[in-house]
């Protein structure tokens, strides 16, 4: 008795909080999960926007709907099922319904029927509609409205809101900072010919060319500026070269940055004839 006495203040908590309708409030008290076979009430809603193919259109959805608040729906156009849910910020949200790794491991961790339907018939098959634009204090009271109106077939649980106050691991939120920082990618949306690739890809590489230049012009002016001049003796003719970089000496020989530096240190012969010797340290 105990319980049945927490579960109905529970869902009567709900109820008042939402200011939902009458006919909703009863369905929340009884604990009801109700839907209408009534397909009509799609017909008679006018949707401020329509996209009919979500694969197609979804650098239009994300622009259209960047930083707007307001109430959505997905229409699964091979069976009719439907989803009404709704975001302060429909773009962002929008972007989890295109991410297929974010969507997955959502689905390891807990239930979503539209998750899993744009999964198995892909965005092609699915229209997009935004019901309406509101406040982002109007948001769940609004969705409430359209829950109510359509019955949606997806909608695991028949509450606005209900999924507020869920933890995401720390993978997906990872994951959603991710997303959040694609979207503010001038790329984002975009897919680039195969020319377009091309062209990228020699970009990068001449960058990548030009950077590693830069960096062993700026290591010789380094070591020019650390004064060393590195004196190379053959003692057998007692011939002498004089070098600016231990580097430069150390390609004279056919060796190493390393190895020269340990000749100079150890001050022996380099190969039993070459005496090594930084003029500038020996002073």
């Amino acid at each position: 008795m105990k319980n049945n006495q927490k579960l109905l203040f529970t869902n009567l908590s709900k109820a008042f909080s939402l200011n939902v309708s009458n006919q909703t409030m009863w369905k929340i008290l009884l604990g009801e999960r109700f839907y209408s076979t009534n397909k009509d009430n799609i017909h008679n809603l006018k949707s401020v926007a329509v996209y009919s193919n979500t694969d197609t259109q979804k650098e239009l959805i994300f622009g259209d709907n960047k930083g707007k608040s307001g109430v959505y729906l997905w229409t699964n156009k091979l069976n009719g099922n439907t989803y009404v849910g709704s975001a302060i910020d429909l773009r962002k949200r929008f972007y989890h319904y295109y991410s297929l790794k974010l969507m997955e491991l959502y689905l390891k961790k807990s239930n979503s029927s539209i998750y899993r339907a744009l999964i198995k018939y892909g965005h092609s098959n699915f229209s997009l509609e935004i019901l309406e634009y509101c406040e982002p204090s109007q948001v769940i009271k609004r969705e409430q409205f359209y829950i109510d109106s359509l019955s949606p077939t997806y909608n695991i649980l028949n509450i606005a809101g209900s999924s507020w106050g869920f933890k995401h691991s720390d993978e997906t939120k990872e994951l959603i900072r991710i997303a959040s920082l694609a979207e503010k990618n001038p790329s984002f949306g975009k897919k680039h010919s195969e020319k377009t690739k091309a062209l990228m890809s020699a970009a990068q590489k001449s960058r990548d060319k030009e950077g590693f230049a830069k960096t062993m012009e700026h290591k010789a002016k380094i070591s020019k500026s650390l004064g060393h001049k590195i004196e190379i003796t053959e003692v057998n003719t007692n011939t002498t070269a004089i070098f600016d970089t231990i580097g430069e000496a150390a390609k004279y020989l056919g060796s190493s940055h390393t190895t020269i530096s340990r000749y100079i240190k150890n001050q022996t012969l380099f190969k039993g004839k070459f005496r090594i010797v930084d003029l500038n340290r020996s002073k």
